[in-house]
């Protein structure tokens, strides 16, 4: 019975991990233009440009310095040149995920109950056919702090006092450089049970809140010193805080209930009385350092409802599910019925969440770049690369719908600030300096993607017409070709 049970259960975990990279994406052409490229563009976009060779002193970071380098790296070093490569490059981290997550529950609780618990629940999550392989903002390559805080928190719960302040800052400053809104998350963690592991020992307040001041001096110095030592001075880290701020203030823009927010509550409610619990525990004599890591983490998912509490949508809500998690050892430990139980409802929770998406991973052949798609668009697609990439101009400026597979099919990126105006301009100020930067770099020519293009939705349209007025003083409409509106000074000669 044992063996049948492994054997469905590694068919199980196989098939979900394994059937993705051997598949095409099918989208349509919109799909294509706002989930996929868009994503990848301003996820991927700078981990494209260090995989052309860019150092990232001349980038803006978006989504962590750490997890942008790796990609980037890893791309150079398995040879990247194409758009589906891209997409299994977002597989892998979410496969990676799965790994770090399951050394995490050994590491963590020694227990093969949760182990299993953990994997199994994470699975369909980790798949390569998850639609969550659409969007790399939402993949395991931004989450892999969850997936490795208990592991940290393992490494706190071995040494107390100055060793755990400076363990705890150190590791305050990788989860922030890998993703700086998970990081954040994890750091409140580490601090938590830094501050009541220390008091549970028998330090004096003060001497707690010195060691909390040692670990964030820790953090913020180290953070500091490799984000400038890697892009280059303070500009480059003001560029990745703005991202994170305006990420932000878009995102309360959102609605306050949805269909998920009775889960949220209620997820919301079991980790306060995780919490609670702990800190009355501790108050009353304990000095169980599980315990106090289980709170940690339990006060690392109500930090990271609070950046997400105007939006609970499925992924959010998935991520407070997966480090909960580690947080119920008392239910496990009521017998393998319990431990059923817990993998029952979490894939259901899965199944009920993972709704259908646009794209889907099909046997059929792919048209363009590994993609399956519709055949017309295609053709633009490699009409539209072939015109940029015979162009010889030293100095060329462009706007395109789809500039992520743009710039994979041609290795022409922009050398601007931005990789992608469109998905990282939210003001009209932040568009007036953009205009400004590429201005100064004196373009002998400005390709803007014409209206009529099948690349283009209402909003990129809308938004190219600003580049146009922005630029129509000094430049100049020349010619149309493929798709291209050619854009030139009163001396140009494209």
């Amino acid at each position: 019975m044992k063996r049948a049970a492994l054997s469905v259960g590694l068919l199980y975990v196989s098939v979900l991990l394994l059937s993705g990279f051997f598949l095409h994406r099918a989208v349509a052409t919109d799909t294509f233009i706002t989930i996929d490229d868009y994503h990848y563009s301003v996820v991927m976009g700078s981990a494209l440009r260090i995989a052309f060779g860019e150092a990232a002193s001349a980038l803006r970071i978006n989504f962590g310095l750490l997890s942008t380098l790796s990609a980037g790296l890893l791309a150079r070093l398995f040879a990247v040149d194409s758009f589906a490569g891209w997409i299994r490059l977002t597989q892998s981290f979410q496969v990676l995920f799965l790994f770090c997550a399951v050394v995490s529950a050994l590491a963590f609780q020694r227990d093969r109950r949760l182990v299993l618990v953990v994997l199994f629940v994470s699975v369909p999550f980790a798949s390569t056919v998850s639609p969550f392989v659409l969007t790399p903002n939402n993949s395991g390559l931004r989450y892999l702090g969850f997936a490795l805080l208990p592991l940290a928190l393992t490494f706190l719960i071995a040494g107390k006092g100055y060793r755990d302040a400076i363990v705890a800052g150190l590791a305050c400053a990788l989860f922030v450089l890998w993703n700086t809104e998970t990081g954040i998350a994890c750091s409140a963690a580490l601090l938590f049970y830094l501050a009541v592991s220390e008091f549970a020992a028998g330090r004096p307040l003060s001497g707690v809140f010195g060691l909390l001041c040692i670990a964030s001096a820790i953090a913020v110095a180290a953070v500091a010193v490799i984000s400038i030592a890697s892009l280059g001075g303070v500009g480059g880290l003001n560029l990745l805080l703005e991202h994170l701020i305006g990420h932000a203030k878009s995102d309360y823009n959102g609605h306050l209930f949805d269909k998920w927010s009775i889960a949220a509550l209620v997820l919301a409610l079991y980790a306060s009385t995780v919490v609670i619990h702990c800190c009355l525990t501790v108050r009353a004599g304990s000095t169980d350092r599980h315990l106090i890591a289980r709170a940690a983490i339990a006060f690392a998912s109500i930090v990271w409802f609070a950046y997400y509490a105007h939006n609970s949508f499925y992924f959010v809500l998935w991520f407070n599910l997966f480090l909960l998690l580690f947080t119920i050892e008392p239910v496990l430990a009521l017998g393998k019925a319990a431990v059923v139980g817990v993998v029952a409802l979490a894939i259901a929770c899965n199944i009920a969440g993972l709704r259908p998406v646009p794209g889907r991973f099909t046997m059929n052949s792919g048209t363009v770049q590994g993609l399956s798609l519709p055949e017309d668009t295609a053709v633009y697609l490699r009409r539209h690369a072939d015109l940029l990439r015979s162009i010889d101009a030293l100095r060329v400026v462009y706007f395109t719908g789809t500039p992520f597979i743009m710039a994979v099919m041609t290795r022409k990126v922009n050398d601007l600030t931005v990789f992608d105006p469109f998905g990282e301009t939210w003001t009209e100020a932040q568009l007036h300096d953009l205009i400004q930067d590429a201005l100064a770099k004196n373009p002998t020519l400005i390709l803007i993607e014409a209206n009529g293009s099948p690349l283009l939705n209402a909003p990129r349209q809308q938004f190219l017409q600003r580049v146009r007025k922005a630029i129509s003083s000094r430049f100049s409409l020349t010619r149309t070709e493929d798709g291209f509106e050619f854009w030139t000074p009163p001396s140009g000669n494209p």
